[in-house]
């Protein structure tokens, strides 16, 4: 418990540095603000905060003051916001107008969008195996609801689960910031295991004896 206390200490402290970082380069009251909200957990004062300046820089408010960097963040904290607010539909529709299929990826199989993730995300998307990938395959797998999927969605998790452990292994030692994702999709993975299980002991349960 001490250990992963101290983790999650030096966790904090890295991204506390890195917001102190870009609270002193940072040209914006938006962005500095906007930080600060992201800190404290205000995701929604944050959000409001870095769409504001991304629609001043839209209009020509900063009379190009504002260097790339700095409106890259606005869009990454915006995401990252929503995320955190769980607005999937949102995230669809920038990730469809983006063609980023990482965010559909995250947020098709929240929203659910169970046909566009089949016909138009996974198979664009199988290009780089993934953790976060074969996360998707196996809630696909489970959505179908019949023996095979519940099969398929228990190898697929088991696929994802290796790929991930690779992944956790080529990181730097020092590196917790980025392996926080990681955890996330292990913690996922085992519980899309979980349904699969569940799923078959209920499956079972129902079948009576002689019929």
């Amino acid at each position: 418990c001490a250990e992963s206390l101290a983790e999650l200490y030096r966790l904090l402290n890295e991204d506390d540095r890195r917001f102190g970082l870009w609270k002193n380069r940072s040209n914006t009251t938006e962005s500095r603000a906007g930080l600060s909200m992201v800190q404290h957990g205000f995701w929604q004062r944050a959000q409001s905060l870095f769409y504001q300046a991304m629609v001043k820089a839209t209009q020509g408010t900063y009379n190009n003051t504002v260097p790339k960097a700095e409106m890259c963040l606005w869009e990454e904290q915006w995401l990252h916001c929503a995320t955190q607010l769980g607005q999937w539909d949102a995230l669809v529709d920038f990730g469809k107008s983006t063609e980023n299929y990482e965010i559909l990826l995250d947020s098709l199989w929240k929203a659910p969008d169970w046909a566009y993730l089949k016909d138009h995300v996974i198979p664009k998307a199988q290009v780089e195996e993934t953790p976060k990938l074969r996360l998707v395959q196996a809630c696909f797998a489970l959505h179908e609801k019949n023996a095979n999927g519940v099969g398929d969605a228990e190898n697929i998790v088991g696929k994802g689960v290796d790929l991930a452990l690779e992944q956790w292994w080529q990181l730097p030692e020092m590196s917790l910031h980025a392996r926080v994702p990681l955890l996330q999709q292990f913690q996922q993975l085992v519980e899309v295991q979980e349904s699969s299980r569940i799923y078959v002991d209920i499956t079972n349960g129902s079948k009576v004896p002689g019929n």
